[in-house]
């Protein structure tokens, strides 16, 4: 047998050797699966081959997914069993290769989607404003999109009486929704569309420009407060926590019946109001009246 023969009966054998091997393990594989499913049962589900981008139609997911038998127990209860059931919804947050696909990934196709802020839903309805304000007067720098915040303003009015000016602070615009922010320390979001809190960013230096989605109503209002008064925003709890009806001025700053009146009007028309005393001051006594002058001798 000379030895060109002798090498293709290797290579065969080699072969047949590589296949067996490839046949043995997947049987191994096949049983080993077989026995971690014995006695569970399975349900199908709908899992993504490769990332399905944001605004994907449903009508579109044939195209990204495939069906996979798995145990009832790993199944996510939101998991979609039917693509039909979405209907026209489209995607608002990136679905990555590998996941399951669940209802919660879905939104009406009437909504608008942002690509500023990586994707936030506005409903149609809302108006986009953008506003720029100092980062010690926006918790910090830190408002991140998708949350949702509390506006006030402070402005100086004419009093309610007519007379003179009056400087108040009240809170005009309740649960708006932040769609992006430009600048300070908001975090980008995640591929599973959460803000990514882990990274450490420095504090803004200089202004946030913050754009939030409001009805015509008040994005005239925070059009107006931004042009003629001072804004603060505060992060809203997660609490239903009432807004006091009265605004905060200086005749109520430091409690009823604290300052007089006169220190009221004193400290309105001030400058300087962290110079007036909150105590009673005495009032500088008037000079006497000059005595009448002595009648004239006859």
């Amino acid at each position: 047998m000379d030895t060109k023969t002798k090498r293709i009966i290797a290579s065969v054998l080699g072969l047949i050797l590589a296949g067996a091997g490839v046949f043995i393990l997947s049987n191994f594989v096949n049983n080993r699966a077989e026995q971690a499913t014995a006695g569970l049962q399975l349900t199908e589900v709908f899992v993504a081959t490769q990332d399905i981008p944001i605004g994907t139609s449903a009508t579109e997911l044939q195209n990204f997914v495939e069906t996979r038998q798995v145990p009832l127990e790993n199944r996510v209860l939101t998991a979609v069993t039917d693509i039909t059931q979405l209907g026209n919804q489209i995607t608002f947050e990136r679905i990555v290769a590998g996941e399951q696909i669940l209802e919660g990934r879905f939104t009406d196709s009437d909504v608008r989607l942002t690509g500023g802020a990586q994707g936030v839903q506005v409903p149609e309805d809302l108006f986009e404003v953008t506003f720029s304000i100092a980062a010690d007067r926006a918790v910090g720098g830190v408002i991140q999109p998708t949350e949702n915040i509390a506006i006030a303003a402070t402005a100086t009015a004419p009093a309610a009486d007519g007379l003179g000016e009056e400087t108040f602070t009240r809170f005009i615009l309740r649960d708006v929704f932040v769609i992006n922010v430009q600048g300070g320390q908001a975090p980008t979001l995640t591929e599973e569309g959460v803000a990514d809190t882990t990274r450490s960013q420095d504090i803004a230096a200089g202004n946030l420009f913050i754009t939030v989605g409001l009805t015509p109503e008040n994005a005239q209002r925070l059009i107006f407060a931004n042009e003629q008064a001072s804004l603060w925003i505060v992060r809203e709890s997660t609490l239903p926590i009432e807004t006091p009806d009265e605004p905060i001025s200086f005749g109520n700053l430091f409690g009823e019946g604290v300052l007089s009146e006169d220190q009221v009007d004193r400290l309105e028309a001030s400058d300087a109001p962290d110079q007036v005393a909150a105590t009673d001051t005495e009032t500088a006594e008037e000079p006497a009246d000059a005595p009448a002058d002595d009648a004239e001798a006859g």
